[in-house]
C-alpha cells in the first residue's frame, strides 16, 4: 500500500491481468526434466576402456624418456 499505492485486491487483479494464471506441470513432466538435467555416469565402453589405457602407457614411456634425456644434458 505505501509503495504502489494499490490494496492488496488492487495489485492481485492487476498481476491477474498483466501476467495470466501459468498452467501447472504435470508431476511426470517435473521428474522428467529434472533427470534430463542430472549428470549423467556413462562409462565408456571396454574396448574404449583398453585405448585408453593403451594411450596412457604410452605418454608414461615417453614422459619417461623426456625426462631421462633432459637429465643427461
Amino acid at each position: 500500500l505505501l509503495n504502489a499505492g494499490k490494496t492488496f485486491e488492487e495489485e492481485k487483479l492487476f498481476l491477474q491481468a498483466t501476467l495470466g494464471t501459468q498452467k501447472l506441470i504435470v508431476r511426470n513432466d517435473l521428474i522428467k526434466q529434472q533427470s534430463d538435467f542430472k549428470p549423467h555416469n556413462e562409462q565408456p565402453s571396454g574396448i574404449n576402456k583398453i585405448i585408453l589405457l593403451i594411450v596412457s602407457l604410452l605418454i608414461m614411456v615417453v614422459v619417461y624418456f623426456v625426462s631421462k634425456y633432459i637429465k643427461k644434458k
